[in-house]
């Protein structure tokens, strides 16, 4: 479908910031598609937000028919919102109470920490989970009291863990089943949180000791010593100093796919700068001793153009010459191609630029795109398991026709069109793995 015209656009992001930055002729635009723009802020999680910003704009004399049924649909989303929500926040503070007695301090992350200060209102920000960091000391006493209250580590971890065990020789070469002991070893070597489930609960408990994986450069010891009192309920814990939160969204943008960029994430680091008291100074100190500069000059830089965040004249030369052209271009693009539905073509150039943006250090880019056209063959599916040991195997997969096709087109080969180009190759590509792909 067609993606949203500027006017569309300028309506949408008034609706999520600022209703009161839009004039009377852009809300009753007679070509504004509020359909297409409410399917948009749903898919961007800033649905509730728009709510908010009808509801601001007046009753139904005030808008649009079209807009009156957007915001009752919106209206809905942000109830649900508020309802999960409170159930977050009711067993945050069930959980940070038995911590505390434990003499376990606790950091809260992302969303329990700045939905109500950054927000004023619980149902304007949808929390996906509960995000706590503890020292890395603490970390086995945590899950313990954890799992005493009903938590529990679920067996399995990600391919690329599970890659990285088998080649480190902590799990065998085949497939087999991980157990929870094994899947917590693996989190422990390769990761920086568990990941914790408790019945009936729709929602996950994350369980940090770290905010990045090793070898990033944060060092996590300068987070506790400058962390800051917070509340919840009655219950104290901690949250992290003004410009470490902004970091951390920052470098939590950074470890996003390209396809998973969204409105809401934007919305956090326009916040993140607006309503806080930032010592700009410190900041830039801070990003250089943690070798996160690039990663906060990407993320302001993203901020500023998509969504007009104010961003301190200080903070603005993060960024050389040849990644600001990448911001440059990447939001252009990225504002341009927003639309009610994902589009099934791959944006081959958008992806390669966010990847070298996202980069840890430059050789994490070909192993990136690398297992973008392919996996870890150790836990490639479509890998016969004799070749599931072999590098080359899983390069001659990746550089299959039908593969780059789908990077390239966006959409699988399919009929005739996935027949020829799988005959074309048989002489070329091993038979048992042309069969499986």
């Amino acid at each position: 479908m067609t993606p949203l015209s500027p006017a569309e656009r300028r309506v949408l992001l008034g609706l999520v910031l600022d209703p009161s930055r839009l004039t009377c002729d852009e809300t009753s635009d007679a070509g504004i598609r509020w359909t297409d723009l409410g399917a948009v802020a749903a898919r961007h999680g800033v649905a509730p937000l728009v709510y908010r910003g009808l509801r601001e704009l007046g009753g139904d004399e005030a808008l649009a028919d079209a807009a009156v049924r957007l915001r009752d649909r919106c209206r809905d989303a942000y109830v649900r919102n508020v309802a999960r929500n409170a159930r977050i926040f009711a067993e945050l503070a069930r959980v940070l109470g038995p911590l505390r007695r434990a003499g376990i301090p606790v950091i809260l992350l992302k969303g329990v920490a700045v939905t109500a200060a950054f927000f004023g209102d619980i149902g304007l920000r949808h929390m996906r989970d509960i995000d706590l960091l503890v020292p890395v000391d603490a970390r086995a006493r945590a899950l313990a009291l954890l799992e005493g209250l009903g938590y529990r580590l679920g067996a399995g971890a990600p391919a690329d863990l599970r890659a990285r065990g088998r080649r480190a020789g902590l799990l065998p070469a085949g497939a087999t089943p991980l157990s929870r002991e094994l899947t917590g070893r693996l989190y422990e070597r390769y990761h920086f949180h568990y990941y914790l489930e408790r019945d009936q609960q729709p929602f996950p408990l994350e369980l940090h000791w770290h905010i990045v994986k090793a070898g990033r450069g944060v060092r996590i010891e300068d987070l506790w010593h400058e962390a800051r009192p917070a509340r919840i309920g009655d219950v104290e814990a901690l949250c992290l100093r003004p410009e470490h939160a902004l970091l951390h969204f920052a470098l939590h943008q950074s470890q996003d796919d390209y396809g998973e960029l969204r409105l809401a994430r934007l919305v956090d680091l326009h916040l993140a700068v607006t309503r806080q008291a930032l010592d700009a100074p410190y900041l830039l100190r801070s990003a250089e001793r943690h070798r996160a500069s690039r990663e906060l000059g990407v993320a302001l830089d993203l901020a500023r153009r998509v969504l007009g965040t104010p961003v301190p004249p200080a903070l603005q030369g993060l960024l050389g010459r040849f990644d600001g052209a990448l911001v440059a271009r990447l939001a252009r693009q990225w504002i341009a191609e927003l639309g009610p539905q994902v589009s099934d073509r791959e944006p081959v150039r958008q992806v390669l630029a966010w990847t070298v943006l996202r980069r840890d250090r430059w050789r994490s880019v070909p192993a990136y795109l690398y297992r973008r056209l392919a996996a870890y063959p150790e836990s490639n599916p479509r890998l016969p398991a004799r070749y599931r040991g072999s590098e080359l195997m899983n390069l001659l997969y990746a550089l299959h026709p039908s593969r780059i096709a789908s990077l390239i087109g966006g959409s699988r080969v399919r009929g005739a069109r996935g027949a020829a180009s799988a005959g074309a190759t048989k002489a070329a590509y091993p038979a048992e793995v042309t069969r499986s792909t």
